[in-house]
């Protein structure tokens, strides 16, 4: 009688028992990451948000790769020197660091969270990750300084990698970015993937 009713106690424990998520991954020094992502922008004036997507190709401490495919196509890269964007393989825009040094903060804080290197943003943010049931997360909201951020806010969610971070820009204007299909690779490789992708050297 006593084995039965431990063994109905220990089974009643494991149907209550959730197991959490794990640490998000943290790429190692000598892995990208590529995957696909979807972006809303929410402007002041406008309706609908804007919708763009496309992949994404991570070389930490080298650049950040956007190529977008919807609407149209595009390429843009977020490097050490600020954001470039060129279509059909001329530059239509350029704004660079030396100009405005709020986009070295965002550079750094997309390049920490999709290397899953939450250290930095903590310290950043002043808070912990938070674990959910099936997520972690990580909020943020600049106080008055000296260091202005291109932001009023920031939302992380992750599970092995970043899944979507919300930057405020202001009381209406935000964009939501989700990532998918995320995958760590060599260097190489994810420059490799990146080159195909837009055919034509980096």
């Amino acid at each position: 009688m006593r084995l039965k009713l431990a063994f109905l106690t220990l089974s009643f424990c494991l149907i209550l028992y959730q197991p959490t998520s794990a640490d998000p991954v943290r790429l190692a020094p000598d892995e990208g990451l590529m995957g696909k992502f979807s972006q809303s922008r929410f402007l002041a004036g406008f309706d609908k948000p804007i919708i763009s997507a496309g992949q994404f190709f991570l070389l930490p401490g080298t650049a950040l790769i956007w190529q977008t495919e919807k609407p149209f196509k595009s390429f843009m890269v977020i490097d050490d020197e600020g954001i470039s964007q060129s279509v059909a393989g001329k530059e239509i825009s350029k704004l660079s660091i030396a100009q405005f040094p709020s986009l070295s903060v965002l550079r750094d804080v997309l390049e920490d969270s999709l290397s899953g290197n939450w250290e930095p943003l903590e310290t950043m943010t002043g808070s912990k990750t938070v674990r959910d049931t099936d997520s972690w997360r990580l909020e943020f909201i600049p106080a008055e300084s000296d260091v202005k951020f291109p932001f009023t806010a920031l939302s992380f969610e992750m599970t092995d990698y970043l899944d979507k971070i919300d930057i405020k820009k202001g009381e209406e204007d935000r964009d939501i970015i989700t990532f998918s299909d995320q995958q760590k690779a060599p260097l190489g490789d994810v420059r490799s993937a990146a080159q195909k992708s837009r055919q034509a050297p980096l």
